[in-house]
């Protein structure tokens, strides 16, 4: 009788660690699935809002104004008035010709040809650029002493040169100079107040008074022929 009681002990052991074998078979397979299932799961995108951060204003380094020279008188402490151009005559003992002008512009002295001046600048033909303009030195120095000796007080220098059929060649050296940065003129100056606008009156028109009469004629002109018999 004990050979049996054997077997049966055995057959239990057996089915023991076959439970146990299953229940860490279960616990593997459980695992297995729940790792497979949290992969499969996206997790939810978190959108990360951006601050909006306020508007920086932007310094821009301004451009510095060139530095002008000292023409301008403060008035009570407010206003700046400019001081007038002086110009300042030919020293006693030049024998040059008479219609030159030296303009010093920026520290730069200029000889040239004044057309015009005004308040705010002076329009002049620069003699110094006849050579890197490929212009006539001599013709525009010919046609300038005639226009000094004969016409100087009735028009600029430049209807001179447009009478004579320069206006191509001496555009190239003409020049504008901004009075507050010219700091000496030597020479004369002529002056033509070109922009002046005269004023015309013209008379109203009167209606015809009642009881007179009026000859209408073919083109509103009286023939003459009404007021000269031969």
């Amino acid at each position: 009788m004990k050979k049996p009681i054997a077997k049966e002990k055995t057959k239990k052991k057996t089915l023991k660690k076959a439970v146990k074998n299953a229940t860490t078979t279960k616990k593997k397979l459980v695992a297995s699935k729940a790792r497979k299932s949290v992969k499969k799961k996206k997790l939810p995108v978190r959108t990360i809002k951006k601050k909006k951060r306020p508007a920086q204003t932007v310094k821009t380094r301004t451009k510095q104004a060139a530095e002008k020279p000292q023409r301008l008188t403060v008035v009570d402490g407010t206003r700046k008035v400019p001081v007038p151009l002086v110009v300042e005559p030919y020293p006693k003992d030049y024998t040059g010709l008479p219609f030159l002008t030296l303009i010093q512009f920026r520290k730069q002295p200029m000889l040239v040809v004044v057309d015009n001046v005004d308040s705010e600048l002076i329009k002049a033909y620069v003699l110094d650029l006849c050579g890197p303009e490929r212009v006539d030195e001599e013709q525009v120095i010919l046609a300038a002493s005639e226009w000094y000796a004969e016409n100087r007080s009735n028009y600029p220098v430049s209807i001179e040169f447009t009478r004579r059929g320069m206006t191509s060649a001496t555009a190239r050296i003409y020049r504008t100079f901004d009075v507050e940065f010219v700091s000496r003129v030597i020479g004369p100056v002529p002056e033509f107040p070109m922009n002046t606008i005269k004023s015309i009156k013209r008379r109203r028109r009167k209606a015809v008074p009642q009881g007179v009469e009026v000859n209408m004629h073919g083109s509103n002109v009286i023939p003459l022929d009404q007021y000269f018999t031969t």
